[in-house]
């Protein structure tokens, strides 16, 4: 399992439209596919989020990512009726860590078009109870800003990989056994 961070965090309904379209870009052939089959809302209501995120004043207004599993890991959780929904719950007690279940909004939207399970999420970046400010994945950047400078938010979602991975029985990304090999430039200067 894989849980990938996106970029965006400002027009929820842009973020909302990709979750919820019934086409998307195949980098491969470079062309637009319909996703057979079609996205499939897991929890949350698409309209709410984005009301709430668009309403909200500060810069950077929700979160949102994608929980990726490999195809033997798809079956797995196909398999064994319940474990999606363990995983999710467990997903979010960690990232709303502190926060009661009645505060927490939440939009989960369930891919399989490409023949494995992707688990795109989204969250205000909000406390609902305050309305003060509250981001699920602090990038905890060390003293610098940019690229290569959140070596503690790298190890803090590798910690919940790990934990995820071995409580669910799922395969982790660093373990040696299914790293890939790695490819080096003969012009690196490392």
């Amino acid at each position: 399992m894989i849980n990938g961070l996106s970029k965006w965090t400002t027009n929820a309904g842009k973020a909302i439209n990709y979750f919820l379209g019934d086409t998307y870009f195949d980098k491969e052939t470079e062309e637009w596919k319909p996703r057979d089959p079609e996205p499939v809302i897991l929890e949350g209501d698409p309209q709410a989020m984005k009301f709430i995120c668009d309403k909200l004043e500060f810069k950077n207004k929700y979160t949102t990512g994608v929980l990726s599993f490999s195809p033997e890991e798809t079956a797995n959780i196909a398999a064994n009726p319940g474990l999606k929904d363990k995983i999710l719950q467990d997903f979010k007690d960690f990232a709303f860590a502190g926060v009661p279940d009645d505060a927490r909004q939440f939009l989960a939207i369930e891919h399989t078009h490409t023949g494995r399970l992707e688990i795109h999420y989204m969250m205000p970046r909000v406390h609902l109870e305050s309305g003060k400010y509250r981001n699920p994945f602090p990038p905890n950047y060390n003293g610098k800003r940019g690229k290569g400078h959140n070596d503690a938010f790298i190890k803090e979602n590798d910690s919940y990989i790990d934990h995820a991975c071995a409580k669910f029985g799922l395969t982790n990304p660093r373990d040696p056994e299914v790293a890939r090999n790695l490819k080096i430039s003969a012009f690196d200067k490392e």
